[in-house]
């Protein structure tokens, strides 16, 4: 049986279907989790306009939402539109629009668009980066990508250095025990094991770390703990 929240044209409803939405993507019930997504277009269509910035946001969740689940050109399409609808409503140099850079460049990669990945990375580590100074999970995030992407493109010196920038920044504002904390400690000593031909202790130690992380979120991310795993069984001497 439906929940109101599930079945509700009334715009505080919004908020509660996206976290059902986002529930049901970390427990793989995709099916769920697309009905979900389709009313929260509906909901904040019918209260605060298509191109609203709540709008956007539905559009990235959307869009994170089929990124796991396989589909980056159904991604890629959630995610431009979330970054038209901010273009439109914000000054050229918010860092927020950061945020959509950053997930655009994510499905390009993950498609195998390596050139367009860099080139929106690149736009969003310029926007959130314009004061050194200010750290933020989200500057993190984009170091985390671009580890990957550089990774991807066989530079694994230039992944290390991302890849330990995004660990320093994420340990000093976020929790230990987060997603992307794991996948940066993962990445790194992928990195380094490909500079150095061999998986150091220190690797090992980094790889742990992330395989403990990422089984303590649940069965929501097997996927990636059968990924680590699998890594570590080619790596392991």
């Amino acid at each position: 049986m439906l929940g109101a929240s599930e079945t509700s044209l009334d715009s505080a409803a919004l908020m509660p279907v996206l976290g059902l939405g986002k529930a049901a993507t970390c427990r793989g019930d995709l099916a769920a989790a697309e009905r979900h997504f389709r009313h929260a277009h509906l909901l904040a269509e019918q209260s605060f306009g298509a191109d609203a910035l709540r709008s956007a946001d539905v559009d990235d969740q959307h869009g994170d939402m089929l990124l796991r689940a396989g589909d980056p050109e159904g991604a890629l399409a959630q995610y431009q539109r979330a970054l038209e609808i901010r273009k439109a409503r914000m000054r050229p140099d918010v860092p927020l629009l950061a945020d959509s850079l950053r997930r655009i460049a994510e499905a390009h990669r993950v498609a195998g668009r390596l050139e367009e990945a860099a080139s929106y990375l690149q736009q969003a580590q310029g926007l959130r980066e314009r004061d050194p100074k200010v750290e933020s999970s989200e500057a993190a995030f984009i170091r985390l990508r671009l580890g990957d992407l550089a990774l991807a493109r066989s530079d694994p010196r230039t992944a290390v250095g991302h890849y330990e920038r995004a660990i320093a920044i994420y340990s000093a504002v976020s929790d230990s025990d987060i997603l992307e904390l794991a996948l940066a400690r993962f990445g790194l000593a992928r990195a380094r094991a490909a500079v150095t031909g061999a998986l150091a202790p220190e690797g090992r130690a980094l790889v742990d770390q992330a395989l403990l992380t990422l089984e303590s979120l649940g069965p929501a991310y097997l996927p990636e703990q059968a990924t680590v795993r699998v890594w570590l069984a080619g790596h392991a001497k």
